[in-house]
């Protein structure tokens, strides 16, 4: 009777992760980067790892001589290459992480990539977002896009003091100058920032004085000036060598209104404040959530309308970017709490709020809500929906029961939503029947006592 013995994986990992590191028997090269970096490995385990590997070892086309990747970092590529040895990878920083993403995006290994998009979700700081952001859109990754505007808004101010910010590219001041919340006082700090940076690209290029006031056209014209306020303006903006006479003019003629016709195309006449985030009082709570819809195209007719997918949005699963359960009052962030629930019907899409209420006291949920179906089109607004709703939790009987309350938040019609404006560029809405949308969701709760 014979019997099979297992040694331990840890035992494999590290032959593995020796052999990685060695370099031992190794019958391929990599040339990677610029600084044409020398990494070597085995034909064999690379090609179980990617099919692209595979074709090129063992395909028709397989390449003999040492590989050149020149659109690689070679720490990406050493990221990579541990993680096909060992499975695993202890990245140094975000932006490791991104270059062994981008690694893995160019040879095909889903498994690695999913790693990288944790490991950032998770651990990318303010003060690092900008450079970061910077990487992912010269390499043109969307992926992370979100998470990175979501930083700049939320903690905006950690992102200007950040060292990087005074020599960040123009695309970043662009991005930071088009959003419409930020974690700031007032536009005029905003254009202080704005001012501060500006000054320090002209010294580091020793750009002339006389194109100083034109260098910055097309990012001047995202700020808001008219929402600032006269004595800021005449104390702050009028002295400013960065706008000519001509745009300080126009402004100012705006702002007494002696003639609102007099415009310059370089500054925006918007008089719509910015949302600035301050700090909240203990009973206020402000959460903002990114919800990707997914809709199918349904040709059939019906006379009445049935749920035909939900999701529901919690922190039992601990997932990045999902609304959590949201303390009604302090001390009691266990027992009371409010989630948010979208469900997709045939006609519409419904957005619902659920609370559990455990305590002994009446009171009252006023929850401010504002959903955007964002456009994929830049010329095209987007679909705005803003709603107030209020309820009254009450106690839950005997305290050995959970009261539940229910309270629809906004109600938009599918045929809005099946539009070309709305609609995510994906192959999938041809192939598959469906295509996705991207709704923000903003959410002011208040709760008082009664």
């Amino acid at each position: 009777m014979s019997s099979k013995h297992q040694a331990p994986s840890s035992n494999f990992k590290t032959r593995f992760q020796h052999l990685a590191n060695s370099d031992m028997n190794s019958d391929c090269e990599f040339v990677v980067g610029i600084e044409k970096t020398l990494i070597k490995g085995h034909k064999l385990i690379f090609g179980k790892a990617s099919e692209v590997f595979q074709a090129m070892f063992f395909g028709n086309l397989r390449e003999e001589k040492p590989v050149r990747v020149e659109d690689l970092d070679p720490d990406g590529f050493r990221g990579m290459k541990t993680f096909i040895y060992t499975g695993e990878v202890d990245f140094t920083s975000v932006f490791h992480a991104l270059a062994t993403y981008i690694a893995a995006r160019k040879y095909i290994i889903p498994d690695l990539s999913v790693e990288c998009v944790k490991y950032i979700d998770n651990q990318i700081k303010p003060s690092e977002v900008l450079e970061f952001l910077d990487r992912c859109l010269s390499n043109v990754i969307d992926q992370f896009t979100f998470i990175c505007c979501k930083i700049i808004q939320e903690k905006t101010d950690e992102v200007l003091a950040s060292k990087y910010f005074v020599s960040t590219s123009f695309r970043m001041i662009e991005f930071i100058l088009k959003a419409p919340t930020l974690k700031l006082s007032s536009e005029i700090e905003l254009y202080e920032h704005f001012e501060r940076w500006a000054l320090a690209d002209v010294q580091r290029l020793n750009v002339p004085a006389v194109s100083v006031s034109t260098r910055f056209n097309y990012l001047k014209k995202h700020i808001r000036f008219l929402t600032i306020s006269s004595d800021e303006f005449v104390s702050r903006v009028a002295p400013s060598i960065l706008l000519t006479q001509e745009e300080k003019f126009a402004i100012a003629l705006n702002k007494m209104k002696f003639d609102s016709k007099m415009t310059t195309n370089t500054i925006s006449m918007t008089l719509q404040s910015r949302n600035f985030n301050k700090p909240l009082p203990e009973n206020h709570h402000h959460l903002k959530h990114m919800f990707e819809i997914r809709i199918t195209h349904n040709n059939s007719p019906h006379n009445f309308s049935k749920p035909i997918r939900s999701n529901s949005y919690n922190t039992s699963e601990q997932k990045i970017n999902l609304i959590p359960k949201l303390p009604l009052r302090p001390g009691i962030q266990a027992k009371n709490e409010l989630t948010v629930h979208w469900t997709l019907f045939d006609e519409y899409l419904s957005f619902e709020a659920k609370s559990t209420n455990y305590t002994q006291k009446n009171e009252l949920v006023i929850i401010k809500t504002k959903f955007r179906v964002l456009s994929v089109l830049n010329e095209c607004d987007d679909l705005v929906f803003e709603n107030e709703s209020r309820y009254i939790c009450c106690p839950a009987p005997n305290y050995s029961s959970e009261y539940q309350g229910n309270v629809i938040l906004a109600v938009i019609p599918t045929s809005t939503l099946n539009s070309s404006r709305y609609k995510r560029n994906n192959l999938a809405v041809i192939a598959y029947n469906y295509f996705y949308v991207n709704v923000e969701g903003t959410f002011d709760v208040r709760v008082l006592n009664l």
